[in-house]
This record gives C-alpha cells, structure tokens and sequence, in this order.
C-alpha cells in the first residue's frame, strides 16, 4: 500500500513539474500583447528566447500567416525575415556567449507554398522594384515600429527570396526565384542569397567568378563571392581566385578572403603555398604572434583579416604537412 503513495506522489510530482515547465513557456509571451505588436515583439525577443519551444513559436505564427489579416500575415513574415538575418550571420561565426535558439520554421505545414505565392504576387506587380533599388532605397524599407527597428509591413514581401533561400537550401525553385528578382542589378544581395541557401550550381559559380574578377565591383562583393567560391569548391572557381590572387595591380581589401577561399579547396592550393604566403606578407596580413579570434570579424571584408588569414596559412600548413607524410 505504501508503495502505491509513493507511485501516486512521483506521478503528482512529474505532473506538477511538467506542468510548471509548460506555464513557464507560455508565459515568456506577455498575454497583453495582440496584432502586429505581438509578432513585432517576437521579431526581437520571443524568437531568440530558448524557454519558449519551437510548437508554441510555430502555432503563433501559423495564425498570423494562415489568417484573413494581411498585415498580421505581414509581420509575422517580418519575424521569420529578422530571425533568418540572424542565422545566416551566425552560421558562420556563432555568437559563443549568446547561443542562437533553434527555430524549425520549415516545419510549418504550408509555409514554403505561402511564402512563394505572396512573393509572386507582389513580384508580378512590381517586377523591377528589386532590381532598380539604390542602398537608399533598402534603408527605406526600415520603419521604427513599436520602439522598435522592424520592416514596413508593405515591403515585407521583399525579404522573402532570402527566408525561403535560408529555410529551404538547394530548392530548384527558390535558385530560379534568385535569378529573376537581383539578377544583375543586386550583386551583394545575389551573392548573400546563393549563399544561405547553399547554390553551387554552374550558374552561381560563374556569377561568383564574374563578381570576383570584375573590375567595376566593390571590395566587399568580391570578398563575398570569394567566401562563395570556398564553401562550394570548384575547378573554375579555384583557377579564378588564383587569377585574382596573381593581380598584384589591382589590390584588393577582399584579399583575406580570396586566401581563405584558396585553402578551403584542401590539396589543391598545396603547390600554390609560396604564392598565397608571399601574397599575404605582401598586404602585410602575417603575424609573427598567435592571433585571437575577433568578435563579429565576419560582419565585413576588413574586420579581422590578420586573423582569418593567420588561420588559413595554418591549415595550409597542416595540408602540406599531411602530404610530406
């Protein structure tokens, strides 16, 4: 008899413990909060918040986005759009002390049909809206919402390329989507899309190679399409960063990446290794001492270049190393 109270009151115990842990969930989204207000309030803190799980984020969302409210629909796109900026800036440089929560938007049932038909629909009105757009023009897209820094619920729809490129990589559809919206006009936000959604196809590698080589593109394209050429290596793509990386001419800021990208493509850049070294001593970017790793030295070409080329010359190093044996 008494080991059945004792049963009864584990039972009574995990029950009140499982209890509380789904209180404490619901509860980290303020029950005052309603409409736009709410997704804009997890647009910047409910999304990042690990205690509430990703079956609670998901229903909150799917009401907005499934419902009659446009605008609703609107800001919880925006959500998913602030939330995706993010990962793809942490998918290569995590922020150690403030770790990502694991979101698992592609579970929506309906989510990548919704998101392509609102993207048509608003692409078929206004075809060359993207393509024509200045950096201006982007900045434009901001509004302060709620005391908060959030996208116009009427220009919503034009982070949707990049939220299906991120939640759904190697879709066949979202690469064709790419193409028409920044083709050619919006090379950073071209490379930056192929990119998150993980494009090695032949035509994103010639577009790379095209942006890497130009003349009239910035530095920090070309840095992009640099990195882009070393996470999905190729034959075409290592020969064009070793043309770019020869050009002593035409210096470039991107170097560091253009390096890093060299090594990223493993043996092949061993018989190149005098060539890459000498290159980096001749931007001065090696470092007799060991380097520690920046923070956010991923958020631009400049920031912390020494260090990724001190990395990269050490995994060149280990590559020669390996051969020798």
């Amino acid at each position: 008899m008494s080991q059945q109270i004792d049963m009864r009151k584990n039972f009574h115990l995990v029950f009140l413990l499982l209890l509380f842990t789904l209180c404490s969930c619901v509860q980290e989204i303020p029950a005052h909060l309603e409409g736009v207000e709410l997704y804009d309030w997890l647009s910047y803190e409910g999304i990042y918040d690990p205690k509430i799980d990703n079956e609670l984020v998901n229903e909150v969302l799917e009401e907005a986005l499934f419902g009659d409210d446009s605008d609703l629909a609107n800001a919880a796109i925006g959500a998913i759009g602030w939330y995706v900026a993010r990962l793809v800036t942490e998918r290569w440089q995590p922020l150690e002390d403030d770790p990502l929560a694991d979101r698992d938007f592609g579970s929506i049932s309906g989510l990548r049909k919704f998101l392509i038909n609102s993207w048509t629909e608003e692409y078929e009105k206004n075809p060359d809206y993207i393509a024509d757009m200045s950096d201006a023009d982007w900045t434009n897209t901001l509004e302060v919402r709620n005391e908060r820094t959030l996208y116009r619920l009427d220009k919503v729809w034009m982070t949707i390329p990049g939220i299906l490129a991120s939640l759904f990589p190697k879709d066949s559809e979202v690469h064709d989507i790419l193409w028409k919206v920044y083709d050619p006009s919006q090379n950073l936000q071209m490379l930056s899309r192929l990119e998150a959604g993980e494009f090695s196809t032949i035509k994103a590698t010639d577009f790379r190679i095209d942006v890497l080589l130009s003349e009239e593109t910035g530095h920090f394209e070309k840095a992009i399409a640099a990195r882009g050429l070393g996470l999905f290596p190729s034959e075409k793509g290592f020969d064009a960063l070793l043309t770019r990386l020869k050009n002593k001419e035409e210096p470039t800021t991107a170097i560091a990446h253009i390096i890093e990208a060299i090594v990223a493509h493993g043996t092949k850049a061993v018989p190149f290794a005098d060539l890459v070294r000498n290159t980096a001593d001749h931007y001065n970017l090696v470092k007799s001492y060991k380097l520690d790793r920046p923070a956010y030295y991923n958020a631009d070409h400049i920031g912390g270049r020494d260090y990724r080329v001190q990395i990269a010359l050490q995994k060149l190093k280990e590559l020669e190393e390996s051969q020798s044996d």
